[in-house]
């Protein structure tokens, strides 16, 4: 079988996969149904996705520091080198963080009046297409339910309905948005995978002898047919599913 080939099991053999969500290959689907198919297009997306990450990044400046740094931030972030870069393909990277910007302006948005649940509710949609853009939006969870848990100023131990209602109403945002993708894999798999199958062949192609002897760049992620024994893996059981070559690697 051709080394070249990344991810054999699935292109070779046409099963299904969930190593990425869906969020991203929809919004791009969505942009080349109506204008068509088009490199240009795409990449204008991602020149879409870096202004907003420039506006939110204004907006979050804006809630923490105040107009004055927030248009500083916004400067520095218009010519920022790395924001410039990945703007250039087509890459999931830049909607991931529209989506988190979004996430933690909604949350600062609440402690500022923090009344009624409409923010954490946007803050929960937005996780939860976080996670289905790449599976590291989870981590976003964690000071989002802090932020919105510490809104009132009461001391953080202190429990009542009133102040879980809003990381309550995040978490079940994230529930909802989450279960399609989540149905679908059962499906598809017939295993519980709630947002991706990466982990195993992430994990195998970032820490292996490959990648270990390369001096330049250790630890320097590689596709399963760079490595012999990832290699070895994905071709022992041709027929196997992603999930299971997946599950091989993690051991």
């Amino acid at each position: 079988p051709p080394r070249s080939t990344l991810f054999p099991y699935t292109t070779l053999f046409r099963s299904p996969t969930a190593y990425r969500g869906p969020l991203y290959p929809l919004t791009l689907s969505v942009v080349y149904a109506i204008f068509g198919h088009s490199w240009t297009l795409g990449r204008l997306q991602e020149a879409v996705y870096g202004t907003m990450i420039v506006l939110l990044l204004g907006v979050v400046s804006a809630q923490l520091f105040g107009r004055r740094v927030a248009a500083v931030t916004m400067a520095i972030a218009a010519v920022h080198p790395t924001l410039i870069l990945f703007g250039t393909s087509l890459q999931l990277e830049p909607l991931l963080v529209v989506l988190s910007l979004g996430a933690l302006a909604a949350a600062l948005q609440h402690r500022r009046t923090p009344r009624g649940l409409l923010w954490p509710i946007v803050a929960g949609v937005l996780i939860g297409m976080a996670i289905d853009t790449r599976e590291w939006g989870l981590m976003l969870v964690i000071p989002v339910v802090w932020l919105l848990w510490t809104a009132r100023g009461e001391p953080w131990r202190h429990v009542n309905m009133k102040r879980l209602a809003a990381p309550l109403v995040v978490l079940a945002a994230i529930v909802v948005v989450m279960t399609p993708w989540t149905v679908r894999n059962e499906v598809r798999f017939h295993s519980f995978i709630p947002t991706s199958t990466s982990a195993g062949i992430t994990l195998a192609g970032t820490y292996n002898a490959t990648s270990a002897a390369d001096k330049a760049y250790p630890t320097l992620w590689r596709p399963p047919t760079d490595d012999p024994a990832d290699y070895k893996i994905v071709w022992a059981k041709p027929q196997s599913s992603e999930v299971q070559v997946s599950s091989e690697m993690e051991k």
